[in-house]
């Protein structure tokens, strides 16, 4: 427990750095998920928030002793010693998510308002034709 504790100091620490320095109001993830099946990209938007240190829980500790899992009660967490890295698991909702299809693509097309990536049909066949591959 006490390294989950530590590594939620570390990430809150990094985020009110952050927060500090680029004098942000507003965090957000923005995740880009292809689903090669049926053709299809989902930008979804997650809240970027602090770690409850608080109502800290491990979920499944030293799995196979590569990770431990952890939870605030709202976000799951796991982290990597050996590559000193911590990801949150996310669930998709398709409803509240923007999803396009293949054919949604005639031209460019900005994903979302509050960032400046542009997507196009060739990048999105490109990638879904690439990810096929690997399947």
């Amino acid at each position: 427990m006490e390294l989950a504790i530590k590594i939620a100091e570390i990430y809150n620490g990094r985020l009110k750095l952050a927060i500090e320095k680029f004098h942000l109001t507003e965090n957000k993830y923005h995740c880009l998920i292809i689903d090669p099946y049926p053709c299809e990209l989902i930008i979804a938007e997650y809240d970027f928030n602090f770690i409850n240190i608080a109502s800290l829980k491990l979920t499944d500790c030293w799995q196979n002793k590569t990770s431990v899992r952890f939870t605030d009660g709202v976000n799951t967490f796991r982290f990597y010693p050996a590559k000193n890295t911590i990801f949150r698991n996310f669930s998709i909702d398709r409803k509240k998510s923007q999803v396009f299809g293949i054919d949604d693509f005639k031209e460019e097309k900005k994903c979302c308002p509050r960032c400046n990536l542009i997507l196009t049909k060739e990048w999105l066949s490109k990638t879904i034709e690439t990810l096929t591959k690997l399947t």
